[in-house]
């Protein structure tokens, strides 16, 4: 059977940038004026079909694009990518390697205090000077006690300082340069970096304003390199920048100001999952790629060729394909935020996998809980994936086994020896049946992500139950039937993957 690698799976589901909340409630806010302006004795829109009609949806769609997605993508987008290009062409002209750190810590607090307000400049500048002492002082162990360092300042930050709102919006940028710090941490211990760090270094690192606020997590080497390389400004460079920061628009404007106005009232409750588990999905697809945009922007994620080409394909965040159209949950997940795939797998599940899968397991998703904050939606969802992925991995090595077909949840290496392969027709409808089975599960474990209590607002167990009690805990039971099933066929000998 597949090794079962809990970090696969417990970095999945992450924060909207705090602007995606912010036209989250301003699409809400458009509904609510379309329908007052429709009349105080509006009756219950209900319709057959369970959407819309197109022109009450167009009129409410129309004013939320006109409102809230010019607002959005002329002030979030164009500010990030305009901070990413000053960054950019003081490589360019040579500018010295101190004054480049200097520049982008700079420029990434002005972004902090354009996104939220001087209070929370000052609550990173604290962050990170006591991230970068904790650095300079330790001459051993600086992984772990800069984890711990970072995990208690969040918990402190949610518990004590902060209202859910406020908690909320801020959380996501802390999250990324507390990621950055840990890894900081554990690459000196390696020695994956030469040497500590200047306190330039640091802060440019930490708080890079081109990803300081929406990420995504880069490694300090993947941040040097930009400055050592110093790629050049090329067509393929500015058309990499543009098309996913056009495909970064077109998600924002799908999650917040098309899919929310498309149910009537009386849609079918199978029909809203769906519906919200979408919305969550673009509204998701809209960050990563807008954080990916501004890393090239920046010179960030560039490869050269052999042949002496420079790519602009280095540094994936999201897939969007690989979620949508997913071989199994392991797919899924693994490409659902590649960058925080990287930080989980190299700064949290490796470094105490010693101790044994479990004990890593119980760890990996301590870690990720905090990081998302403490909140029974995320933590409820992560559960849940991650038994989802562990039975699906089951169930499948062993049907691969016993069908001698490649019907695994990772592809088969080409040199496989089962009898059916890949390309076989009903191999091909057995995996697309597990695609839509996954498609469905995700469905019903995004509905809880709903805003009922408004953005802000931690959830409670019995609101996450409450949601999926509505649609009769289908998909739970489905999945433990699946890995019933896989406990009563015969174990598999060997990997097929």
């Amino acid at each position: 059977m597949d090794e079962f690698h809990p970090s696969d799976f417990d970095y999945m589901y992450e924060d909207p940038a705090p602007s995606y909340e912010q036209a989250i409630r301003d699409a809400a806010h458009a509904q609510t004026q379309h329908f007052e302006s429709v009349g105080a004795g509006r009756q219950v829109d209900e319709s057959p079909s369970g959407f819309k009609t197109w022109p009450e949806f167009a009129m409410a769609s129309r004013q939320c694009m006109s409102h809230t997605g010019e607002q959005v993508l002329a002030g979030m987008v164009v500010r990030m990518l305009v901070t990413a290009l000053v960054l950019r062409l003081a490589v360019l002209v040579r500018t010295p390697p101190t004054f480049l750190h200097l520049l982008s810590a700079i420029l990434g607090l002005l972004s902090l205090w354009l996104q939220y307000d001087q209070a929370a400049v000052q609550l990173f500048v604290v962050f990170e000077v006591a991230g970068f002492v904790i650095h300079r002082m330790l001459p051993w162990k600086q992984g772990a006690v800069t984890s711990l360092y970072v995990l208690s300042f969040l918990l402190c930050c949610e518990l004590l300082m902060y209202d859910g709102t406020t908690w909320h919006s801020r959380r996501g940028s802390l999250m990324i340069v507390g990621m950055k710090m840990v890894s900081i941490g554990f690459d000196t211990d390696t020695r994956n970096l030469p040497a500590w760090l200047s306190v330039l270094e640091h802060a440019g690192y930490c708080l890079c304003s081109t990803s300081v606020v929406i990420g995504p997590f880069m490694t300090y080497q993947m941040y040097s390199s930009a400055y050592q390389s110093r790629p050049p400004l090329t067509a393929w460079w500015m058309f990499s920048v543009l098309r996913l920061a056009t495909i970064s628009s077109i998600c924002f404007l799908i999650s917040s100001c098309v899919l929310p106005f498309i149910l009537a009232d009386n849609a079918n409750r199978w029909l809203q999952a769906v519906v919200v588990a979408a919305t969550f999905r673009y509204g998701h697809y809209f960050v990563s790629y807008l954080s990916e945009s501004c890393a090239i922007a920046a010179g960030f994620g560039a490869k050269q060729s052999p042949e002496g080409e420079w790519e602009w394909n280095g540094s994936p965040v999201t897939r969007l394909l690989h979620v949508e159209l997913p071989r199994s949950w392991a797919t899924l997940s693994t490409n659902w935020n590649l960058s925080m795939h990287l930080f989980l797998k190299s700064y949290v599940y490796k470094p105490v996998r010693p101790l044994g899968a479990f004990p890593a397991m119980i760890v990996t998703f301590f870690v990720s809980g905090i990081l998302h904050g403490l909140d029974f939606k995320f933590i409820a969802v992560l559960v849940s994936v991650g038994a989802y992925t562990y039975m699906e991995n089951v169930f499948r090595s062993k049907l691969s086994r016993l069908l001698s077909a490649c019907v695994g949840s990772r592809n088969c290496l080409p040199n496989c020896d089962h009898r059916h392969r890949a390309d076989e027709v009903w191999v091909r409808l057995l995996n697309l049946l597990f695609s839509v089975l996954v498609l469905f599960h995700l469905s019903y474990l995004l509905v809880v992500f709903d805003n009922t209590y408004g953005l802000g607002v931690m959830a409670t167990l019995d609101h996450v139950l409450s949601k999926w009690r509505q649609l009769d805990y289908v998909s739970h039971s489905l999945a433990l039937i699946m890995y019933l099933t896989a406990l009563l066929m015969p174990a598999a000998t060997r990997t097929s993957v």
